[in-house]
């Protein structure tokens, strides 16, 4: 009997460590498992790192559209305000050329009155127009001193 209770022993012995083996095998596995999950865990962490990266990226960048459109909308009402300024400088030009106009054609209405000095005479003398004025000079020796003013011409 003893060779039976040997081998009792021993078979017993055997599955003994035939469980252990088991239950390292099974702890291999959840071992490895677990492994998978922490791999999985951490490359979904890199992700999620990415992730949150991109969005500061994607904040920061809105940020940077809405102070240029600040930046833009600025421009655009200066740019208006300038071009409504430009339309009231046009308009003012245009009222300075029409009065510029309208005192040309009445200055080309008047001719000047010269004023003629003549030191042999100790005299003076009045002329309409840069012609009568030339043949004073000439002829009878009289000296330009200014036109003296303007004289409305008469169109009739």
């Amino acid at each position: 009997m003893s060779f039976f209770k040997d081998n009792t022993f021993l078979v017993n012995s055997l599955e003994n460590k035939n469980i252990v083996v088991e239950e390292k095998i099974d702890t291999t596995k959840k071992i490895n498992e677990l492994n998978d999950k922490i791999e999985t865990l951490e490359n979904k962490n890199n992700v999620l790192e990415e992730k949150i990266e991109t969005t500061k990226k994607i904040n920061e960048l809105n940020d940077k559209i809405k102070t240029l459109e600040s930046r833009n909308n600025t421009l655009e009402e200066k740019l208006e305000i300038i071009i409504k300024e430009n339309r009231e400088l046009k308009n003012k030009i245009e009222t300075l050329e029409n009065c510029t106009k309208n005192l040309q054609d009445k200055m080309n209405s008047r001719i000047p009155v010269y004023r003629l000095y003549n030191p042999n005479a100790n005299d003076h003398l009045y002329v309409l127009g840069e012609s009568e004025m030339r043949y004073s000079e000439a002829k009878f020796d009289y000296h330009n001193e200014r036109i003296e003013f303007y004289a409305f011409q008469n169109n009739n």
